[in-house]
């Protein structure tokens, strides 16, 4: 159900005016027990309020193509980390599926935030054993799904 802003605002306008006026009422009630209070009641029709058209802008995510890397796929197993196994990664953090990449740090430093074409947003926090230039390796939570995935020449961008 989509409502349209200027009646949601005019119902707001409204059940805030009602709120108000019960709360006048209750107090002067309670502090003036004898005093009777006539109150005269306005009707807002939501044509009648003139409500300026709200334009939320999304922020500009900037992107700068790194160009084709070789993407592989890893997952926190020994055949795939050896004796580093223990599903941290280089950064102190866990690794997390469609979050974790490994690249090279001298050229891509924990931290940085990547687009992966048909993979999706990414960030840097892990390194591999042959993780060198313009090569990514992918986390996955299962084995299975890094081999399905396999070696794949996709673009990069970066986010800033």
């Amino acid at each position: 159900m989509k409502i349209h802003p200027r009646k949601l605002l005019a119902a707001w306008l409204m059940w805030s005016l009602v709120l108000m006026i019960v709360t006048v009422i209750a107090t002067q009630t309670l502090a003036e027990p004898e005093r009777i209070i006539e109150v005269e009641y306005i009707l807002v029709e939501p044509e009648e309020v003139e409500v300026p058209e709200v334009v939320v802008e999304e922020p500009e995510v900037m992107e700068t193509s790194l160009g084709i890397y070789e993407v592989t796929a890893y997952c926190a197993c020994e055949q795939c980390c050896g004796p580093y196994a223990d599903g941290i990664t280089y950064s102190g953090e866990p690794a997390v599926e469609g979050v974790t990449i490994a690249a090279d740090i001298d050229k891509l430093p924990i931290g940085t935030e990547l687009y992966i074409e048909g993979v999706g947003y990414r960030v840097v926090q892990d390194i591999g054993g042959s993780i060198y230039g313009d090569k990514i390796d992918v986390y996955f939570d299962s084995h299975q799904d890094a081999l399905n995935f396999g070696r794949q020449q996709l673009e990069v961008w970066e986010l800033e």
